[in-house]
Protein backbone atom coordinates (compact mmCIF):
# COMPACT_ATOMS: atom_id res chain seq x y z
CA UNK A 1 0.00 0.00 0.00
CA UNK A 2 1.68 3.59 -1.26
CA UNK A 3 0.89 6.59 0.97
CA UNK A 4 0.11 9.86 -1.13
CA UNK A 5 -1.01 11.90 0.67
CA UNK A 6 0.73 15.56 0.79
CA UNK A 7 3.38 15.82 3.06
CA UNK A 8 4.10 18.49 5.13
CA UNK A 9 6.83 20.86 4.72
CA UNK A 10 8.43 23.54 6.99
CA UNK A 11 9.96 27.41 5.63
CA UNK A 12 12.65 28.52 8.00
CA UNK A 13 14.42 31.63 8.43
CA UNK A 14 17.93 31.47 10.15
CA UNK A 15 19.09 35.04 11.77
CA UNK A 16 22.19 36.19 13.42
CA UNK A 17 22.67 37.52 16.93
CA UNK A 18 21.66 41.28 15.58
CA UNK A 19 18.60 39.89 14.13
CA UNK A 20 19.72 39.85 10.49
CA UNK A 21 17.99 37.45 8.41
CA UNK A 22 20.72 34.97 6.99
CA UNK A 23 19.07 32.50 5.21
CA UNK A 24 15.47 31.72 3.92
CA UNK A 25 14.65 28.00 2.79
CA UNK A 26 12.36 25.15 2.84
CA UNK A 27 12.61 22.04 3.75
CA UNK A 28 10.87 18.26 5.07
CA UNK A 29 13.25 18.20 7.74
CA UNK A 30 14.16 21.71 9.60
CA UNK A 31 16.48 20.51 11.92
CA UNK A 32 18.76 18.40 9.21
CA UNK A 33 19.27 21.67 7.15
CA UNK A 34 19.92 23.72 9.99
CA UNK A 35 22.91 21.08 10.49
CA UNK A 36 23.84 21.48 6.70
CA UNK A 37 23.97 25.73 6.79
CA UNK A 38 25.52 25.31 9.85
CA UNK A 39 29.05 23.61 7.79
CA UNK A 40 28.94 26.67 5.63
CA UNK A 41 31.32 29.58 5.79
CA UNK A 42 28.60 31.87 7.43
CA UNK A 43 27.42 29.00 9.84
CA UNK A 44 28.83 30.70 12.72
CA UNK A 45 26.65 33.06 12.66
CA UNK A 46 22.94 31.64 13.16
CA UNK A 47 21.90 32.37 16.44
CA UNK A 48 18.10 31.77 15.88
CA UNK A 49 15.83 29.82 13.62
CA UNK A 50 12.10 30.44 12.61
CA UNK A 51 10.08 27.22 11.49
CA UNK A 52 6.42 27.67 9.75
CA UNK A 53 4.75 24.40 8.65
CA UNK A 54 2.61 23.89 5.52
CA UNK A 55 0.44 21.52 3.95
CA UNK A 56 3.10 20.78 1.17
CA UNK A 57 6.40 21.44 -0.47
CA UNK A 58 4.73 23.32 -3.33
CA UNK A 59 2.62 25.49 -0.45
CA UNK A 60 6.18 25.52 1.30
CA UNK A 61 8.68 26.41 -1.51
CA UNK A 62 5.66 29.26 -3.19
CA UNK A 63 6.29 30.90 0.06
CA UNK A 64 9.85 30.51 0.71
CA UNK A 65 10.45 32.34 -2.92
CA UNK A 66 8.26 35.36 -2.04
CA UNK A 67 10.15 35.64 1.17
CA UNK A 68 13.72 35.57 -0.47
CA UNK A 69 12.30 38.14 -2.78
CA UNK A 70 10.66 40.20 -1.02
CA UNK A 71 12.69 39.95 2.99
CA UNK A 72 16.06 40.10 0.75
CA UNK A 73 18.31 37.07 2.94
CA UNK A 74 22.15 37.96 2.89
CA UNK A 75 23.16 34.62 2.02
CA UNK A 76 20.18 33.51 -0.49
CA UNK A 77 21.34 33.39 -4.06
CA UNK A 78 18.65 31.78 -5.98
CA UNK A 79 15.66 33.24 -5.77
CA UNK A 80 17.03 37.36 -5.88
CA UNK A 81 16.79 39.79 -9.21
CA UNK A 82 20.14 39.83 -9.12
CA UNK A 83 20.21 35.71 -9.43
CA UNK A 84 17.56 35.73 -12.04
CA UNK A 85 19.85 38.89 -13.71
CA UNK A 86 22.71 36.73 -14.18
CA UNK A 87 20.98 33.78 -15.15
CA UNK A 88 19.75 35.50 -17.79
CA UNK A 89 22.92 36.56 -18.94
CA UNK A 90 24.85 33.32 -18.89
CA UNK A 91 21.44 31.89 -20.62
CA UNK A 92 21.84 34.76 -23.40
CA UNK A 93 25.70 33.99 -24.06
CA UNK A 94 25.29 29.92 -23.79
CA UNK A 95 21.51 29.07 -25.35
CA UNK A 96 22.49 25.34 -25.78
CA UNK A 97 23.44 24.76 -22.71
CA UNK A 98 21.21 26.23 -20.63
CA UNK A 99 18.37 25.47 -22.55
CA UNK A 100 19.48 21.49 -21.80
CA UNK A 101 20.23 22.58 -17.89
CA UNK A 102 16.23 24.28 -17.73
CA UNK A 103 15.22 21.02 -19.61
CA UNK A 104 17.11 18.83 -17.21
CA UNK A 105 16.14 20.35 -14.22
CA UNK A 106 12.08 20.03 -15.36
CA UNK A 107 12.74 16.58 -16.30
CA UNK A 108 13.93 15.73 -12.75
CA UNK A 109 10.55 17.92 -11.17
CA UNK A 110 8.09 15.98 -12.96
CA UNK A 111 10.21 12.72 -12.69
CA UNK A 112 10.09 13.44 -8.64
CA UNK A 113 6.72 14.46 -8.13
CA UNK A 114 5.68 11.98 -11.02
CA UNK A 115 7.51 8.87 -8.37
CA UNK A 116 5.77 10.27 -5.74
CA UNK A 117 2.13 9.83 -6.91
CA UNK A 118 3.36 6.14 -7.05
CA UNK A 119 4.42 6.15 -3.42
CA UNK A 120 8.21 6.69 -3.95
CA UNK A 121 9.35 8.86 -0.48
CA UNK A 122 10.07 12.55 -1.46
CA UNK A 123 13.94 11.82 -0.49
CA UNK A 124 13.83 8.52 -3.24
CA UNK A 125 12.06 10.39 -5.67
CA UNK A 126 14.25 13.06 -5.30
CA UNK A 127 17.70 11.05 -5.66
CA UNK A 128 16.09 9.05 -8.62
CA UNK A 129 15.22 12.76 -10.28
CA UNK A 130 18.96 13.77 -9.97
CA UNK A 131 19.85 10.92 -11.43
CA UNK A 132 18.12 11.53 -14.53
CA UNK A 133 18.94 15.14 -14.91
CA UNK A 134 22.39 13.93 -14.68
CA UNK A 135 22.21 11.57 -17.21
CA UNK A 136 20.59 14.01 -19.32
CA UNK A 137 23.05 16.52 -19.34
CA UNK A 138 25.74 14.16 -19.63
CA UNK A 139 24.19 13.05 -22.92
CA UNK A 140 23.60 16.21 -24.32
CA UNK A 141 27.37 16.96 -24.90
CA UNK A 142 26.38 20.42 -23.80
CA UNK A 143 28.51 20.73 -20.76
CA UNK A 144 31.82 19.69 -22.15
CA UNK A 145 33.65 20.19 -18.93
CA UNK A 146 31.71 17.79 -17.17
CA UNK A 147 27.93 18.42 -14.96
CA UNK A 148 28.97 19.42 -11.79
CA UNK A 149 25.23 19.77 -10.71
CA UNK A 150 23.56 17.81 -9.01
CA UNK A 151 26.93 16.53 -8.15
CA UNK A 152 27.49 12.85 -7.21
CA UNK A 153 27.88 13.86 -4.02
CA UNK A 154 24.75 15.07 -3.25
CA UNK A 155 23.25 12.12 -4.94
CA UNK A 156 24.73 9.54 -2.79
CA UNK A 157 24.13 11.44 0.28
CA UNK A 158 20.26 11.33 -0.84
CA UNK A 159 20.46 7.95 -1.86
CA UNK A 160 22.34 7.06 1.90
CA UNK A 161 19.64 8.62 3.55
CA UNK A 162 16.93 5.42 2.27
Amino acid sequence: ETDTAPRPAAVYRLYSADETLLYVGSSFDPDRRLGDHQRKAWGHLIARRTVEWHPDRDVADATEGRAIETERPQYNNVGTPEYAARRRAEAAATPGKWRVAYDANELRHRVAHQLQRFGYSWDRASAEGMILERAYKEQSGAFPNGVTYPSIEQITEKLSRL
